[in-house]
């Protein structure tokens, strides 16, 4: 399954195909457009992440979507089930195991898929930062 989604460096739109613009830049398929709203608006990322069905080294026991900005910004508010760290981003852990047992990758996804809806949610109720560089 591909996972990825490329978007535009100029007009921050949403691509599927690399070869037809090639100022773009990867990001995960869930956060895609909360990522490209969230630059729209001003407010510019530097790195994300839309969580992952894999153990990537051992002891690990969750996964997370986040957002990292390029600075702190003052937000009024952040989504529902995330939390605003001191290195400029936001993230939500979500559990990879339940019972000591790895859980059903249809409910992992079913899970970080509504956090990635409250993060667009809440991007969509940003206002435009008035200090973004048109």
């Amino acid at each position: 399954m591909d996972q990825y989604s490329l978007i535009d460096r100029d007009t921050l739109e949403v691509w599927e195909h690399a070869e037809d613009h090639p100022k773009v830049f990867i990001c995960d398929k869930r956060i895609a457009s909360s990522i490209a709203l969230l630059n729209k608006k001003g407010y510019k990322t530097l790195a994300s992440c839309g969580g992952h069905y894999r153990i990537e080294w051992d002891g690990q026991k969750d996964t997370m979507i986040y957002v990292l900005f390029d600075k702190d910004y003052e937000f009024d508010s952040i989504p529902e089930g995330f939390t605003l760290t001191d290195t400029h981003s936001i993230e939500s852990y979500t559990e990879l195991f339940y019972k000591d047992k790895l859980k059903n990758r249809g409910v992992l996804e079913k899970e970080l898929d509504e956090k990635a809806n409250k993060l667009y949610t809440w991007v969509e109720s940003l206002p435009v930062n008035k200090e973004r560089n048109d």
